[in-house]
């Protein structure tokens, strides 16, 4: 008799100790995601958010002097405006073309050297400078536009990369658009080490805050994308910071 009551006892402890074990696994399972939650507190980001109008100390490319006195048409090399400097990519970095689509739009992708420096294309598939003008072309009107060049020399479907002469918390841009649905930004810090990418809605708001949680953002890439029926062009009409 105590045999079988001995063999009830250890049927219950397995039994018991199966319905516990899951709930274990559950648990030892959830910590990763804790973990991680925490180390992503730690790692500064940027952020953006659509705004109605450039309100900074600081503003380039509306600028009278920079628009009266700044050479247009294609730029070969990098385009120095003191503060911040612009050129198509970051050393290291790749560029590719989109396939499969009408309009063939510069794709940048790779790690961007330490430290952070810009790269220039040949000439004709680097940047383009104009004056844009609101309404009628007046002097009080006009401001300066950058598109990046495609790889035909075509304005707007190519990247741009900007370069800040120190390091920035935020920073505001304003965009002029055709075709382009969103803009790819990735934002860099001083030694090459990414902060973050973002799918920019260029159809919602042509103007935008970014912002991050330390003062590390040192550049940024941009290049357009958008459905393969369309032409991705896009260019950069204000830049302003503290």
């Amino acid at each position: 008799m105590l045999f079988f009551f001995y063999l009830f006892y250890c049927f219950l402890q397995i039994a018991g100790s199966a319905n516990h074990a899951p709930q274990r696994l559950r648990q030892e399972r959830s910590l990763p995601k804790i973990y991680n939650k925490t180390l992503n507190k730690t790692k500064s980001l940027v952020e953006a958010e659509a705004i109605y109008v450039l309100a900074r100390s600081q503003c380039l490319l509306e600028d009278k002097s920079l628009v009266n006195t700044t050479k247009l048409g294609y730029r070969r090399g990098v385009l120095d405006f003191g503060n911040v400097s612009l050129s198509e990519r970051f050393e290291g970095m790749s560029l590719s073309r989109s396939k499969g689509s009408i309009g063939i739009q510069d794709i940048l992708s790779g790690n961007a050297t330490n430290p952070l420096t810009l790269f220039s294309n040949s000439f004709r598939q680097n940047l383009y400078v104009d004056k844009y003008c609101a309404g009628a072309e007046t002097d009080n009107s006009c401001q300066l536009r950058i598109r990046g060049c495609g790889s035909a020399g075509d304005k707007g479907t190519g990247a741009i990369s900007l370069l800040f002469n120190r390091n920035e918390r935020s920073v505001q841009m304003k965009f002029w658009k055709s075709g382009a649905a969103t803009g790819r930004m990735i934002f860099y810090k001083e030694n090459g080490e990414l902060l973050n990418e973002l799918d920019l809605d260029l159809e919602a708001s042509l103007h935008y805050n970014f912002k991050s949680d330390g003062i590390d953002i040192k550049g940024v890439a941009i290049f357009p994308t958008g459905t393969s029926l369309n032409w991705h062009k896009f260019g950069i009409l204000g830049i302003c910071f503290d």
